[in-house]
């Protein structure tokens, strides 16, 4: 009993060190030490699992104590992996405490510690076992999200995106139209106020099962172009990422909606943000012009044989070698009448004979050197103006006059 009561103690003050910047790092490294060298029974480690959740400890410790306590649990899992599974609905149980109470600063760390968690507990665990557990863990961040509102639907929505990074393949499979379930029908709803986190949820899902990316291509395109006209910058971004992921290893399956899409991304091209400016140009890659040819082939329409020629006119029923003969006659058509196309306005030329006015002659044109332009334009000029008369011849008097 001491023993136990000395532990108690000891944990309670490396804890109360967490809050202070200068021995923070200090206590963290004695907690380490702790967890390897007096920590040998469940009975040990339940004890400081509740040091570490009670309430009544962390009364004297400020938020970022309360955060780096947090953080503790992802030493546990890494230290004693498949052993704590037994724990972990405790565990969970501390950290939906604080999803419940809103707390928007302790997100990252309550996210980040159930990430740590997954990663490490459920390493040579049974199967079954690890199933159950992960289905409860689940189920709990399911309802906070569908129930809590503000930083309470976000921090679920986070810390499922965490897990989904973080926990083993075979569990992720298992639970792969739960969770995508979930978002997706989070994503729809009208009080959604955690966008971001739930498109990292469907992205972290489509780069992790890559053999069931399929489903997400054949069911979230509506939902993305939807969000696509958010005004977050990051949330139009993570909609690309998306798509992108889903031409790159299934592309397929967008098939139905890729002329859509084109369009989408033609638009996002000229979007305020350069990030999303970005994401849209490798879209455009990745879906090219080849893939979206054969797709309005497949359904009915003629595609352009040439970008600069529009054939929305053409019905589908035209073959592709008349569309083409038709085409070229069309072009030496154009081409005749612009050859041998009649003026505008009709001249009589027997009547400009007739005239008895002289036909106008234009100015010369003006010398070439710079030197004589002056005396160039007097002399247009003169030859366009009335001759003007010679002055009279001067008289002079003869001497044999009187």
């Amino acid at each position: 009993m001491k023993i136990i009561m000395s532990l108690q103690l000891r944990i309670a003050s490396l804890l109360g060190k967490l809050n202070d910047t200068s021995t923070m790092a200090m206590a963290e490294k004695e907690l380490k030490a702790l967890l390897v060298s007096e920590i040998d029974d469940g009975e040990k480690l339940g004890i400081m699992i509740n040091c570490i959740g009670d309430e009544r400890e962390q009364i004297q410790v400020g938020k970022k104590g309360k955060q780096n306590q947090l953080r503790l649990f992802i030493s546990i899992a890494e230290t004693f992996q498949h052993q704590i599974v037994e724990y972990l609905p405790r565990i969970f149980g501390i950290l939906n405490k604080r999803i419940r109470g809103g707390d928007s600063e302790a997100a990252e760390s309550v996210s980040e510690t159930y990430g740590g968690i997954f990663e490490f507990a459920f390493r040579d665990c049974e199967a079954e076992l690890a199933s159950s557990v992960f289905r409860s863990a689940l189920a709990s961040l399911f309802e906070l999200g569908d129930r809590e509102m503000g930083a309470g639907q976000k921090m679920s929505a986070l810390s499922l995106a965490r897990i989904v990074q973080n926990c083993p393949l075979d569990l992720l499979a298992r639970e792969f139209g739960s969770i995508s379930n979930h978002a997706q029908r989070s994503l729809a709803s009208s009080q959604c106020r955690a966008v971001l986190p739930l498109l990292e949820v469907l992205l972290s899902l489509a780069l992790s099962c890559r053999d069931r990316v399929g489903e997400l291509g054949r069911s979230l395109p509506s939902l993305l172009i939807r969000h696509l006209g958010d005004e977050d910058s990051k949330v139009r971004k993570a909609c690309l990422d998306i798509f992108y992921a889903i031409l790159v290893v299934e592309s397929n399956s967008l098939n139905p909606v890729r002329d859509q899409i084109f369009e989408v991304f033609q638009t996002c091209k000229t979007d305020k943000a350069k990030q999303v400016r970005e994401a849209a140009l490798e879209c455009l890659k990745a879906l090219g012009p080849k893939k979206r040819d054969e797709s309005v082939r497949k359904a009915g329409k003629v595609p352009a044989l040439n970008s600069k020629i529009n054939l929305d006119h053409v019905t589908p029923t035209i073959k592709r070698e008349n569309l083409n003969s038709e085409f070229i006659k069309n072009k030496e058509k154009d081409q005749t009448e612009v050859l041998f196309k009649e003026p505008k306005v009709k001249i009589d030329y027997n009547e400009f004979m007739k005239s008895p006015e002289p036909r106008p002659v234009s100015p010369p044109p003006p010398p070439s050197s710079t030197r004589r332009v002056l005396q160039g334009a007097m002399e247009v000029e003169e030859a366009h103006s009335t001759p003007r008369p010679m002055p009279p011849e001067p008289y002079y008097p003869s001497s044999n006059q009187p």
